[in-house]
């Protein structure tokens, strides 16, 4: 065989061993990085891990146990209700104002027409009805409190989404304020009343 040709062949060899030497070498190299970045993963993922425990451990311990929210009226947002009577029933609680403005509102108006149609006074007309008065009185301040236990939410919330925000745009007039309001208007004209009749010896408006 020619000496060129040889030289040629075994050159030709070289190249080849030293292409894969260098393929074997780049593949390792590869593989390492591959397995440096796979264990810098499970160690971020484990520190990753830990950090979260500890927060939600620390949050744990801080945190103030709040009520669970049962739905939304307008801004106000309704909590699970974990009112008491006593508080419903409290002198600043929801229900004794406004069930008293509620039955002197209703009261009003009731003797009012009895003045006008029997030309009775407020004294002589409350003998002729006691149990209709009673009755009366005890259905309005149950009506008053039932809305609590059907909804499930507090009077204190009920009450506070019968505000200007919790109330539809053609509803907004007819607000809890302006309830009070006029049921403290109700309570005064209805004692103003009984006074005046006592004075006047009669029935004012008969």
């Amino acid at each position: 065989m020619p000496s060129h040709c040889l030289h040629s062949q075994l050159g030709a060899s070289q190249v080849c061993r030293q292409a894969q030497i260098s393929h074997h070498l780049f593949a390792a190299f590869a593989d390492s990085k591959r397995l440096q970045s796979s264990v810098g993963n499970r160690s971020a993922a484990r520190h990753r891990t830990a950090s979260l425990k500890c927060t939600a451990a620390s949050e744990g311990s801080n945190s103030v146990p709040t009520a669970a929210t049962t739905g939304r009226i307008g801004t106000i947002t309704l909590t699970e209700d974990k009112e008491t009577i006593q508080d419903v029933m409290a002198f600043t609680g929801p229900a004794p104002e406004r069930v008293n403005g509620r039955l002197a509102m209703l009261a009003f108006v009731a003797v009012a027409f009895g003045e006008l149609t029997t030309h009775k006074s407020v004294v002589e007309q409350v003998p002729t009805v006691p149990f209709r008065i009673i009755f009366v009185s005890l259905l309005i301040s149950a009506a008053s409190i039932i809305p609590k236990y059907s909804s499930g939410t507090s009077l204190h919330d009920l009450t506070e989404a019968a505000s200007r925000t919790g109330l539809p745009p053609q509803l907004k007039f007819f607000n809890k304020t302006h309830e009070v309001w006029v049921g403290r208007v109700a309570m005064l004209g209805f004692t103003g009343l009984i006074i005046v009749e006592l004075f006047k010896g009669g029935a004012l408006f008969g």
